[in-house]
């Protein structure tokens, strides 16, 4: 009977797992975000330069050769970002049945892990995070 109550009461009490769940356009999936980021970068090592590319904006007084090789260049990032969504979460295209992901929604299931990992990453840390003090100026005089 005991037992049972301090099984209990330890379930109760047990830390959150960092599971990362996403949905693939039919089912709610949990991964071990560890293969997921193997498996992001077995198809592309410099992953997060994709993400610094794809949210790139070019200054709108920039040369429109400039604009259109920065489009270009973002274009081109957005189309390998969601072939290694795609890969690395196992997320299908869209199919006449509904099932499967946008492209919109793998970036999404991206930019939401990438999200996750950074709580991960804050709530690991062993003192949390404390405002910045502004440096103390000495006394005139």
């Amino acid at each position: 009977m005991f037992q049972a109550l301090r099984e209990w009461w330890a379930n109760r009490r047990a830390p959150a797992r960092n599971v990362f769940t996403y949905r693939d356009g039919r089912v709610t999936r949990r991964a071990d975000p560890l293969v997921l980021i193997r498996r992001i970068e077995a198809d592309e090592p410099n992953w997060e330069s994709l993400l610094g590319t794809v949210a790139h904006v070019v200054p709108a007084n920039a040369d429109h050769i400039l604009r259109a090789a920065g489009e270009e260049k973002r274009k081109a990032a957005t189309a390998k970002l969601v072939a290694v969504g795609r890969s690395a979460f196992g997320l299908p295209p869209l199919a006449d049945d509904g099932s499967g992901a946008t492209e919109a929604e793998v970036i999404g299931v991206v930019v939401a892990f990438v999200a996750f990992l950074n709580r991960v990453a804050e709530d690991a840390r062993p003192f949390g995070r404390r405002p910045v003090e502004p440096a103390s100026t000495p006394a005139a005089g």
